[in-house]
């Protein structure tokens, strides 16, 4: 999840990031108005991943 200055927010999976070679500038996540900035980024579990996890420590 990445959120702006403005409270836009985007949560998307890692997996879905296309990789990218080395001759490349990068991916670009998520749009910036000009002014704003990013001011969190935070992993969220998805529920699959949680019960999973859960499962193992039992």
């Amino acid at each position: 999840m990445i959120i702006a200055s403005d409270g836009n927010i985007i949560r998307l999976r890692v997996k879905d990031i296309s990789v990218i070679g080395r001759n490349t500038q990068g991916v670009k996540l998520i749009g910036i108005k000009e002014g704003n900035k990013v001011v969190s980024v935070a992993r969220v579990r998805e529920k699959e991943e949680e019960k999973e996890e859960d499962d193992i420590k039992e």
